[in-house]
């Protein structure tokens, strides 16, 4: 500084900014026409010095789009997945993940990663991108998530009479919707007489001969995987044969078998 000093601020090949006669110069709504080369001229009455010259760059931010996104996903729990997406616009990005409609902590960059998923997992993911021009949001990622089936209710081993009738019924659950085939001494039940439900939840008989008698347990199965059952039985009411007589002593005759249930190999 000097005695009697005036400032003066000059832009743009040597054009005077009005009003500008302080040390320091502020633009509070810079737009494009303020881009060049700034400089301020300092003189007394002893004469004058020009500063440096400083450049003020005026970059437009372009609003963010999105290039590329996920396809939806199905995957069976306890797996991993990424979802992940590219955008283009202008740096800096404030990213989110939206997961039906709630955001979710954290997941502050354009690629998700969901470790060990279950079922609660299952629902619509978004991923947002925004700057100070825009936003921008892919569009809803479907995550669906399978589970192997589980099996809550066994069947129960069954005793019935010749020619009678029994059901076994298990219960369980899964995603996708679990299927069914029931077994007989580990061979699949395709068309047996007297049975109906071989790929059902109730395998019921109709009109139960000897045939029928056996160790049954059902598979349950999905996309996911499967499942078996516990072995059950399937035993017939002991049945006693009418008394025979020979001189003058008599017997009975008792047709009883009881095998207790293996898995064949």
């Amino acid at each position: 500084r000097g005695l009697g000093d005036v400032y003066k601020r000059q832009v743009k090949d040597g054009a005077n900014l009005a009003g500008a006669h302080n040390p320091e110069y502020f633009d509070f709504s810079v737009q494009l026409a303020d881009a060049g080369n700034y400089r301020v001229i300092v003189t007394n009455i002893f004469g004058s010095v020009t500063s440096d010259v400083a450049t003020l760059s005026v970059v437009v931010p372009r609003a963010p789009m999105i290039v590329s996104e996920p396809n939806d996903i199905t995957v069976v729990a306890g797996n991993s997945v990424t979802l992940a997406y590219t955008n283009n616009g202008t740096a800096p990005f404030l990213y989110q993940w939206v997961k039906n409609g709630f955001v979710i902590g954290g997941q502050n960059g354009p690629t998700l990663v969901l470790n060990n998923v279950t079922e609660s997992d299952t629902g619509d993911y978004v991923g947002k991108v925004s700057n100070d021009a825009g936003a921008a949001s892919t569009r809803a990622i479907r995550l669906t998530v399978w589970t192997v089936p589980t099996i809550t209710t066994q069947p129960l081993p069954l005793v019935i009479n010749p020619g009678g009738s029994g059901t076994f019924s298990v219960a369980a659950t899964g995603i996708p919707e679990p299927q069914f085939h029931w077994y007989k001494d580990g061979v699949q039940l395709t068309n047996i007489v007297g049975f109906v439900g071989v790929q059902s939840v109730n395998l019921s008989t109709v009109t139960s001969s000897q045939a029928h008698a056996g160790n049954y347990f059902v598979r349950v199965f999905n996309s996911a995987g499967s499942v078996d059952s516990a072995m059950v039985p399937l035993r017939f009411t002991p049945q006693l044969s009418i008394p025979q007589f020979s001189g003058g002593a008599f017997s009975f005759l008792s047709l009883i078998h009881i095998s207790e249930p293996t898995r064949p190999r």
